[in-house]
C-alpha cells in the first residue's frame, strides 16, 4: 500500500502543476473509462436518473449520464489541483455570494455552521468559504478521517495547504470539545457530508439526508449560539 500511496503521490504531484486545459483533457478521457469501459455504477446512475426525470427520452438520459461522469471526472481532477491552486485562482473560480450574512454573524460574536453536499466541488467551495469567514475567531472544517493514513495525511495537506493561519481540520469525533472550547468566541464550522445521515424514499430510489443539523442542534449548551446556513456549489 505504501508504494501504490507514494506512486499516486508523485503523479497527482505532476498533475497538480498542469494547467487546467491539461487537466480537463485527461478528464474526458476519464470519463471515457468510467462511462464506457468499466461502466462505475452505470445501472445504479441510469435507474435513478429514469425515476428522476420519467418525461425524458432514452437518449435524454444517456447525455445526463455521460454528464454525470464528467463532472466526477472533473471533480476528482480539480481536487488533485488543490495542491497547486494560487488563492487568486480559486477566488476568480469560486464566488461566495451571501458575504454579509457571515459578517453580521461574526459581528455579534455569535457561531455558524454551514452546511454543504456534494454539489459542485465541495472541496473547492468549503475552501472558499473559509476565506470568506475571516471575520470569525476561529474557523474549521470538520472531515471525517480516511482509513488509510497516507491518504489521509494526503487530503490533510492539500486542504490546509491555503488555510493555514485561517482554519484547521476538525476530526468528526473531536466536534463537541472543539466547540465546547470555542464556546465564547465567534467561529465558523464547516461540516463536510460525512456518513451521518437517515434514509428515506425519494423517486423511487434510495436517499440519504444529512443529520448534520440535527446533531449541532443537539449540543448541550451550544445550539443557542449556533446559526445554519446552507452553502450550495454551482
Amino acid at each position: 500500500m505504501k508504494i501504490l500511496f507514494w506512486l499516486f503521490s508523485i503523479k497527482a504531484h505532476i498533475l497538480s502543476k498542469l494547467p487546467f486545459g491539461i487537466l480537463y483533457f485527461f478528464s474526458g478521457l476519464v470519463t471515457f473509462i468510467l462511462c464506457y469501459i468499466v461502466k462505475y455504477r452505470k445501472n445504479i446512475i441510469v435507474n435513478y436518473l429514469r425515476n428522476s426525470f420519467p418525461e425524458k427520452s432514452i437518449g435524454e438520459i444517456n447525455k445526463l449520464t455521460n454528464v454525470f461522469y464528467r463532472n466526477l471526472a472533473d471533480i476528482m481532477f480539480e481536487i488533485i489541483k488543490l495542491g497547486n491552486i494560487s488563492k487568486e485562482e480559486l477566488f476568480r473560480r469560486v464566488s461566495v455570494e451571501g458575504q454579509d450574512v457571515l459578517d453580521r454573524i461574526s459581528s455579534k460574536n455569535q457561531g455558524v455552521v454551514v452546511v454543504m453536499s456534494h454539489s459542485g466541488n465541495w472541496e473547492w467551495v468549503s475552501q472558499r468559504v473559509c476565506f470568506a469567514g475571516v471575520g470569525f475567531d476561529d474557523a474549521g472544517v470538520i472531515a471525517k478521517e480516511i482509513s488509510n493514513s497516507y491518504f489521509e495525511r494526503y487530503f490533510t495537506r492539500i486542504r490546509l495547504r491555503l488555510q493555514k493561519g485561517i482554519a484547521d481540520i476538525i476530526p468528526f469525533t473531536e466536534t463537541a470539545r472543539h466547540l465546547a472550547t470555542k464556546r465564547h468566541k465567534a467561529s465558523m464550522i464547516i461540516p463536510s457530508p460525512i456518513n451521518r445521515h437517515i434514509r428515506t424514499r425519494f423517486c423511487s430510489g434510495l436517499l440519504f439526508c444529512t443529520r448534520i443539523p440535527e446533531f449541532f442542534s443537539g449540543l448541550n449548551g451550544l445550539h443557542d449560539r449556533l446559526i445554519m446556513l446552507s452553502f450550495f456549489g454551482m
